[in-house]
């Protein structure tokens, strides 16, 4: 039986970390907070403080990797793709908590997208 695995290039093979920025972007009020985020193989951290409460906010996410599988030429076959689905929670220094879901590419730095909502319903974009 043969296997063919395509590595996740969330990051290199390497351990190190690879930071990026993004942004949080409020779908209430178009007010945004700038990310700083690291991303490691499996997960990683977001900070950031919102421009006009001041509110600092802190948390991190892991990630899963989607993988296929399938027969070609009667050899099984699975393949891992070069995205994660990921999930996290940011916690503000006034109260306010995200719950977040992120859509991540590979790439150094990664790319990506999500959503984010808080305790009060209110929902944010992200994009790094």
């Amino acid at each position: 039986m043969r296997w063919l695995a395509l590595p996740l290039l969330v990051v290199s093979a390497a351990a190190c970390a690879t930071k990026s920025t993004g942004r949080l972007v409020s779908l209430e009020d178009g007010s945004t907070i700038v990310l700083q985020m690291e991303f490691s193989r499996w997960g990683g951290t977001m900070t950031g403080t919102h421009p006009i409460t001041g509110e600092r906010f802190a948390g991190d996410y892991t990630a899963t990797q989607g993988r296929a599988a399938g027969i070609a030429g009667g050899t099984a076959v699975y393949v891992e793709n070069y995205s994660a689905h990921g999930a996290g929670v940011l916690v503000g220094d006034k109260g306010t908590v995200l719950d977040c879901q992120l859509n991540i590419n590979a790439g150094r730095p990664p790319r990506g997208n999500g959503t984010c909502t808080d305790q009060h319903g209110r929902r944010y974009r992200l994009q790094f």
